[in-house]
């Protein structure tokens, strides 16, 4: 089983950490993984994403053919990934910020407070955090292969124990978006 995994939106937005998390705990499930972030030249405020593909086979190539799975973070992250991910898969969506619809009836959309549910928390920028969380809540591809303690693990190791109150918030954070889309399950999912 393989999936693909795009996680996009702004620098400064946790992208490219959000990818990293998601990768760390395939390594955690001792599958394959491959990683791939891009993002502009701008330390802040400029296009930022990243791809995670997924495999319990062997991984032929980092790049990203049609993902299953797109974690949108900004209106151009939806913009350019909307017609791109595979017929059948799922967008989650910040909708804290990402207020236009997906117009495909091809594909599962879930938005998620996911700006809301991080400040509630006390650490506005796991949003990133609060989409994983979303993500690993219902079954999709990439849940099929991850479980929600690798995740959590995932995130405590990257994170480390010097910063364990971080480490702390991020894991709320996860937990707050698996929550929610327990409860809001996407629409034609499962």
């Amino acid at each position: 089983m393989k999936t693909e995994i795009a996680v996009a939106g702004f620098g400064g937005q946790g992208i490219v950490f959000a990818g990293v998390v998601l990768a760390g705990a395939a390594l955690q499930e001792n599958l394959n993984v491959s990683w791939l972030p891009s993002y502009g030249p701008e330390m802040r405020g400029g296009r930022a994403y990243c791809t995670v593909i997924v495999s319990d086979e062997e991984i032929d190539s980092p790049l990203l053919d049609r993902p299953d799975l797109a974690v949108i973070m900004s209106s151009p992250a939806l913009t350019r990934f909307s017609s791109l991910v595979n017929t059948g898969g799922f967008f989650l969506l910040n909708s804290s910020i990402v207020t236009e619809p997906v117009s495909r009836p091809d594909v599962s959309v879930l938005p998620v407070p996911a700006g809301h549910l991080a400040t509630q928390i006390g650490l506005d920028k796991a949003a990133n955090m609060v989409l994983a969380g979303a993500m690993l809540s219902f079954t999709n591809p990439f849940s099929a292969l991850v479980t929600p303690q690798s995740v959590l693990a995932s995130i405590r190791s990257l994170i480390g124990p010097k910063d364990s109150s971080l480490a702390d918030l991020n894991c709320r954070a996860f937990t707050a978006g698996y929550d929610f889309g327990r409860r809001h399950l996407p629409a034609s999912c499962c």
